[in-house]
C-alpha cells in the first residue's frame, strides 16, 4: 500500500501543476474622476437664532418651513464639530450623523467666503482650489479674520479688505 500511495501522490501533484494559468482581463480606469462619483452628503443653509448650547439650528436651502434643529452631541457622547463662529444669519455647510439627529460637521461659509472664493465643500470637507488643483484640508482655525488649514501644504489666509 505504501508503494501505491507515493506514485499516486506524485501523479496528483503533477496534474495539479498542469492547469492552465488564469489570466486577468485588464480593467480600464473609469473615465469619470473619483470626485464626481462620490455622493455629496453636505447640506447648506443659514443658521437661525433657534440654536443653543446643545443644539444647532439651520434653515436649509432645500426645504421651506421650520428650521432643522439637531443635537450637537452624538449618541456616543462625542461632540459635532463647528468650524468658525456659530452665529445666526451666517451661511453653513453641514453634515449630519446618527440618522440625521446630530451634527457631524458644520463649516461657517460666510467666514470662509470673506477670506477666499476659491473653495468647495464635499461631504463636510473643505477643498481649497489653488493653481487649478483641489487640496482637501483640515481646518485648524476659522474665524472672521483668518483661515488656517493643512492639506498637501499649509494655508494661512487672511480676510480680504475691500
Amino acid at each position: 500500500m505504501k508503494h501505491t500511495l507515493l506514485p499516486l501522490s506524485l501523479l496528483l501533484l503533477a496534474l495539479s501543476g498542469c492547469q492552465k494559468p488564469k489570466t486577468e482581463t485588464p480593467v480600464e480606469p473609469a473615465a469619470v474622476p473619483r470626485a464626481q462619483t462620490v455622493r455629496d452628503t453636505t447640506l447648506y443653509g443659514v443658521a437661525t437664532d433657534d440654536f443653543g448650547m446643545s443644539t444647532f439650528a439651520v434653515q436649509l436651502d432645500s426645504t421651506a418651513g421650520d428650521p432643522l434643529i439637531v443635537e450637537r452631541t452624538h449618541e456616543d457622547g462625542t461632540d459635532g464639530i463647528i468650524y468658525g463662529d456659530a452665529q445666526p444669519d451666517d451661511r453653513f455647510a453641514l453634515t449630519l450623523e446618527d440618522g440625521g439627529k446630530t451634527l457631524g460637521v458644520a463649516i461657517n461659509l460666510s467666514q470662509v467666503e470673506a477670506i477666499t472664493k476659491d473653495y468647495r465643500v464635499v461631504n463636510g470637507r473643505l477643498l481649497l482650489l489653488t493653481d487649478g488643483q483641489a487640496d482637501t484640508v483640515r481646518i485648524e482655525r476659522l474665524d472672521a479674520d483668518s483661515l488656517i488649514a493643512k492639506g498637501v501644504r499649509e494655508y494661512r489666509l487672511g480676510r480680504k479688505t475691500k
